[in-house]
């Protein structure tokens, strides 16, 4: 699995939204604010202190191409009219979904995630210089 950069388009957005069963989906005030950030140019791929929690979180697909993670941001671009585009990171083939869910879980009830181990290679960290 690998976080790239992709740029998604409003109907990227729409096809999304209907091969995940999202349409009606979600908070109304949540999706509107995100549609607001990103009409207003304020969408970004780094948190710059003014956004809103989670938007620079990746966007989570399962393998079977169903979005996990990210309903909210996909279902605000999907109702921007024509070609809007938006950058996100994205990860697709997601497979740790039991370890993710014990996790919002967690976040949800207010309790702090716990780490979970996720049988994963790791690459070295390059050295800070």
């Amino acid at each position: 699995m690998e976080i790239r950069v992709e740029i998604v388009t409003s109907g990227d957005a729409r096809r999304i939204v209907a091969a995940s069963s999202l349409q009606g989906y979600g908070h109304r005030e949540k999706i509107d604010g995100y549609k607001r950030w990103m009409i207003a140019g304020k969408w970004s791929l780094f948190y710059n202190g003014t956004g809103k929690r989670f938007i620079n979180d990746p966007l989570i697909f399962r393998p079977n191409g169903r979005l996990l993670e990210g309903k909210h941001r996909i279902v605000a671009l999907s109702e921007l009219e024509g070609d809007f585009e938006a950058p996100f990171w994205v990860l697709r083939g997601f497979t740790a979904v039991d370890a993710f869910s014990r996790w919002i879980d967690d976040l949800e009830s207010g309790r702090l995630p716990s780490s979970v181990a996720i049988n994963a290679p790791r690459r070295p960290s390059p050295p800070v210089r």
